[in-house]
């Protein structure tokens, strides 16, 4: 199955899940090549959209996943029951839409979040370090012409907070200082 490079990269994140919820899943692209790569038992995929769903459960079928795969009608995390899945991908939306959908829930506490945003990161980490979410991992990676930063965190019990650097860039991507990431900076720079 071919699939985009930043969908590869998100589940790079994930291993070993028996339920990964794809929030916001599109045509369900990314829970059949978990499931296909054995990165996940099983999965969920949400849309809140019909024609998006129609497509996800059309490729589901393709691929023979009717009985790994399931495919849900819901306003973010809504219609699903919190003790259903160990993970959740929420990805190629804003990060306020991400804060929305997590705030809203029901959200389960243990659950991995591997979250890619495609603008408003800063408020994004903002709202997980203010809800002790400790972010275990995160990459910035570029497809085509496009830079993604994904994350992946958990909820802890921990007070967390992040330098105004890391709250923008991130504390492991800083860390880390990838040739992406300056290649990232220098784009900035210029534009």
């Amino acid at each position: 199955m071919k699939i985009s490079n930043r969908l590869k990269e998100i589940g790079n994140f994930i291993t070993n899940a028996k339920v990964v919820v794809d929030v916001g899943c599109d045509h369900a692209l990314l829970p059949i090549y978990l499931v296909l790569n054995n990165k996940s038992l099983s999965a969920i995929a949400i849309d809140n959209k019909v024609g998006p769903l129609e497509s996800a459960k059309e490729n589901i079928k393709e691929y023979n996943l009717e009985s790994k795969i399931k495919a849900v009608l819901s306003d973010g995390l809504k219609e699903v029951n919190p003790k259903d899945y160990d993970t959740i991908v929420i990805s190629g939306m804003g990060g306020e839409t991400i804060v929305d959908i997590i705030s809203k829930g029901p959200i389960n506490d243990e659950a991995t979040l591997i979250l890619e945003p495609n603008k408003n990161i800063k408020e994004l980490r903002e709202y997980l370090a203010l809800n002790s979410y400790e972010i275990l991992d995160e990459k910035m990676i570029k497809d085509k012409s496009y830079f993604y930063t994904i994350i992946k965190a958990i909820k802890t019990d921990k007070t967390l907070s992040l330098s105004p650097n890391e709250l923008i860039f991130g504390p492991i991507i800083i860390k880390e200082n990838t040739d992406i990431f300056k290649e990232y900076l220098l784009y900035n720079i210029s534009v």
